[in-house]
């Protein structure tokens, strides 16, 4: 794999086949210690980084639930809070060895994106969450303000084709080299984008035009065309339903996809 990258602040997605590379080049840019590697990174301004292996299981360090959240640096309001957020507020003195794979990786979802890294780097983040657990945390906050706090990079590595969060850059890795694609509201590089879930390459069949790689603007931007004729260049406002079947505002030319509703965790 030949990677020559620069990654501004933002959030990246870079997909790619199966053994394609993915998971050697998430531990390279993390440090984690590669054989057979060569080349330099230079972390400019970066002081504090997190790697989110794709087995949560790797990450266990303490014997309760309650105690592995402290561990991630939280205070005990936030632990509170994130115990309650999650729905483990009955399992704090639980293993975490013992929750689901699902669980636990929630866990540890949600306490690097509460946190404060510069830079988080994401194997297979959504690898083992059933539908609901990836829109939770597709469209959350940390994912959506990416920014909201300070600059701060988040690379996520990932083949998934569901449920994807916001994103400002796509990246993909071909013929053993990673490609730069473009921004993520880039029509161009959307179309070139291989590992496109099939909603976005839906979408752009329509004419729609994006302004994210989420499902939500993807349905938004369709119920438009389909209801009202409008391409992506008018304003306008109206309602669609998500996964679960409830409905929701569509707002698509105001900057914001659903996954930046203000209600949002």
């Amino acid at each position: 794999l030949n990677a020559d990258a620069v990654f501004e602040s933002g959030v990246h997605i870079i997909t790619g086949d199966t053994g394609s590379g993915k998971s050697t080049l998430a531990y390279a840019l993390s440090e984690s210690g590669l054989a057979n590697a060569a080349g330099d990174i230079t972390f400019a301004g970066i002081e504090k980084r997190v790697f989110l292996m794709q087995f949560a299981a790797y990450h266990i360090t303490e014997t309760t639930v309650e105690d592995e959240i402290i561990s991630w640096g939280k205070s005990p309001e936030a632990t509170e809070n994130l115990l309650k957020y999650l729905g483990l507020s009955e399992k704090r003195k639980s293993d975490p060895a013992k929750l689901s794979a699902g669980e636990l990786k929630k866990l540890h979802l949600a306490c690097i994106l509460s946190g404060d890294a510069d830079l988080i780097i994401l194997d297979e983040p959504f690898s083992t969450l059933d539908i609901a657990g990836k829109e939770a945390f597709a469209s959350c906050r940390q994912f959506a303000d990416a920014q909201s706090r300070r600059p701060r990079i988040i690379i996520i590595f990932t083949h998934e084709k569901t449920v994807l969060p916001h994103a400002d850059f796509i990246w993909e890795i071909k013929d053993d080299k990673l490609c730069y694609l473009g921004k993520a509201s880039d029509t161009r590089a959307l179309r070139d984008w291989d590992g496109a879930p099939e909603y976005i390459r839906y979408a752009l069949s329509k004419g729609a035009v994006l302004k994210d790689v989420g499902f939500g603007d993807a349905v938004c931007a369709v119920n438009a065309i389909e209801r009202h004729g409008i391409t992506g260049h008018e304003n306008t406002k109206h309602e669609t339903a998500g996964h679960d079947g409830t409905e929701h505002d569509c707002a698509e030319h105001d900057g914001k996809s659903p996954s930046d509703k203000e209600e949002r965790p």
